[in-house]
């Protein structure tokens, strides 16, 4: 399916641009691109592709039967991309995943949207684009008031 969102920019030029898509069907796999024009209606070539999935249902995929929000890598040590599965507290309008060094300084930032659980799909750079080096990381999924954390161990 082709999806198109206009989004009027917010920022100045080189700035981040964040868009929530709720309601993403369950068990499908998205890929996301950006085409970015400016006022003239002159356009960019499409942007790099980003993939997530969604889990089946709530309750679904590798966090199936666990209460409250979680997060969790499969793949330890892992090896790019890396696939972060999550899964949220009931009833939450706002959710973020967020990805930490060992010095505490945020890497990157995934904003989910308000969806039961699913997966985002890590390609390792940093919130400028740099690919991280190799080293272990935390992921922190907070879900209204709550929060869960995992780590990744990440290979290069």
């Amino acid at each position: 399916y082709l999806v198109r969102r206009v989004v009027f920019p917010t920022v100045d030029a080189g700035g981040r641009e964040t868009i929530v898509l709720p309601a993403l069907a369950p068990a499908t796999t998205y890929h996301f691109t950006v085409d970015a024009h400016n006022t003239q209606g002159e356009g960019s070539i499409a942007s790099n592709v980003v993939t997530a999935t969604t889990l089946p249902t709530a309750a679904g995929g590798p966090l199936a039967g666990v209460r409250g929000p979680a997060v969790i890598s499969l793949a330890q040590p892992a090896r790019l991309p890396i696939t972060v599965f999550w899964k949220a507290a009931q009833g939450v309008a706002r959710q973020t995943l967020s990805i930490y060094d060992v010095g505490g300084r945020l890497r990157q930032r995934f904003e989910l949207g308000a969806g039961p659980g699913g997966s985002v799909v890590w390609n390792g750079a940093d919130r400028s684009g740099e690919l991280l080096e190799s080293g272990i990381y935390f992921v922190r999924l907070v879900s209204g008031g709550a929060h869960a954390t995992a780590r990744i161990v990440l290979l290069k």
